[in-house]
């Protein structure tokens, strides 16, 4: 089912009689963050090291696009893969072997970083090297990224988390 169409229902149930678009406009403009100084580690982990980038996010098509192109996450990450488009929940590792096989995760050339440690967890599951996410310093200070670092540069995969 479509947000729109699951969402007017629950307008109808409530009186509300602003309007599905109105209520998806509020929800999109004033429940994302973007977090720039993890923006800019990115670019410099991408300049740096050769670094792709990924997002994974829990996100219907409609708030996945918006974060996509409206919010630019597009300029920052090689792609994004969220529940609505691989067909499976975050809360499974399904997901996350979906998405390892769509780009090629492999172990020691990837790490995954989530602020939700049950998805850490999932992510591990699926035999994904995964750490929770609490800050930008933590991605900088990980053990993968200052191996990277070291090296010399090449292309390495690297996947974070949008919203949940």
């Amino acid at each position: 089912m479509a947000v729109e169409d699951a969402l007017s229902a629950v307008l109808i149930q409530i009186g509300f009689s602003g309007g599905v678009e109105t209520v998806l406009q509020y929800w999109f403009e004033h429940d994302s963050h973007v977090d720039r100084n993890l923006l800019a580690l990115v670019a410099q982990l991408r300049d740096e090291v050769g670094l792709k980038c990924y997002l994974a996010t829990s996100q219907e098509h409609r708030r996945a696009s918006y974060l996509w192109n409206d919010l630019g996450l597009s300029n920052h990450f090689e792609g994004m893969f969220y529940s609505a488009r691989v067909g499976f929940s975050k809360k499974t590792p399904a997901f996350y072997q979906a998405v390892g096989e769509t780009i090629g995760i492999r172990g020691a050339d990837s790490v995954y970083f989530d602020d939700r440690p049950e998805f850490v967890q999932y992510a591990a599951s699926a035999g994904w090297a995964s750490s929770l996410y609490e800050s930008p310093a933590c991605i900088a200070a990980h053990p993968t990224v200052t191996r990277w670092r070291s090296e010399a540069p090449r292309p390495k995969l690297g996947l974070g988390t949008g919203h949940k």
